[in-house]
């Protein structure tokens, strides 16, 4: 097999191009008219970026003054900015201090959608305290403006921010302070109110709270009505050893020989008692020796 020859060549197509030139000469001319009126019309957007450093306040922290004490807690912070930096007061204020009158809602909306809160690149946002605060704009100068004044209205808000918060704290501070007053002083009246009932024992009471440095006349009463109430107890115990014995004695009178002495010392009638039985034992014992 022979192989055939290409019918169409670089002339051909040269040739074809010429002859229907204004096919393709009308949207060159019109794509590259349209291409320089959006290049004529079209302003580049310019964006401007502000480097921020956030550190933690100093107020009640002992130890790492500025610094976090956990990623969370900075993490959280910056999240803070980031909702301030596109709240309605703060890009409000900014577009009132550029242009000097109030700003559309459609010219917020504009400069929200403008704003970006982004971490330095290769680190997640919130693991670092540097972060950066990017405006676009169609003109250099006012994306520097823009950034500039939103950085000024970020500082002045958060001071904003921490002074309600640390007036928030020193308020309830200031009510718990005076509830332990309020609470002192009660206690303190209760207190006066016994001190006065008690009047003169006063001081011996106080002397017995102390450490036992010395006798006081209360504290050797107290010792006397203790010792008192030992030789009581003492007593009944021997009272009620004797009242069992006499009601043994009652049904079998030689219980009485069996006496102690410490009970016969109680009652001397008994001791008497007991000698003349045991003399009545020692009689009918000698009678029955010498009697049959």
């Amino acid at each position: 097999m022979s192989a055939q020859p290409n019918p169409f060549g670089p002339s051909d197509v040269l040739r074809i191009l010429l002859v229907y030139r204004m096919r393709w000469v009308v949207p060159a001319v019109m794509i590259t008219l349209m291409a320089l009126g959006v290049a004529i019309v079209r302003r580049p957007n310019w964006e401007a970026s502000q480097a921020l450093v956030l550190r933690e306040e100093g107020v009640g922290r002992d130890s790492r003054l500025g610094r976090f004490d956990s990623v969370e807690a900075m993490k959280t912070a910056q999240e803070t900015i980031m909702e301030l930096s596109k709240s309605q007061g703060v890009l409000r204020n900014v577009l009132m201090a550029l242009n000097g009158e109030e700003p559309s809602s459609s010219d917020i909306d504009s400069l929200r959608a403008a704003i970006k809160v982004s971490a330095p690149k290769g680190i997640e946002f919130g693991k670092s305290e540097v972060f950066y605060l990017t405006v676009k704009a169609k003109s250099k100068e006012q994306a520097i403006e823009l950034t500039s004044g939103l950085a000024m209205q970020l500082d002045h808000r958060l001071r904003e921010l921490r002074e309600r918060k640390a007036e928030s704290l020193v308020n309830e501070l200031s009510e718990a302070v005076e509830l332990a007053e309020r609470q002192l002083n009660e206690a303190t009246q209760k207190l006066a109110d016994v001190e006065s009932e008690l009047g003169s024992d006063l001081a011996e009471l106080r002397i017995l709270n102390e450490v036992a440095t010395g006798e006081s006349n209360l504290r050797q009463t107290l010792i006397q009505i203790k010792n008192e109430l030992r030789q009581a107890s003492v007593d009944k115990q021997t009272y009620d050893e004797l009242l069992r014995l006499l009601e043994a004695a009652r049904t079998d009178p030689q219980q009485l020989v069996a006496t102690p002495n410490h009970l016969l010392q109680a009652q001397p009638a008994l001791q008497r008692l007991k000698d003349g039985l045991v003399d009545s034992q020692l009689k009918t014992a000698q009678l029955l020796g010498e009697l049959s």
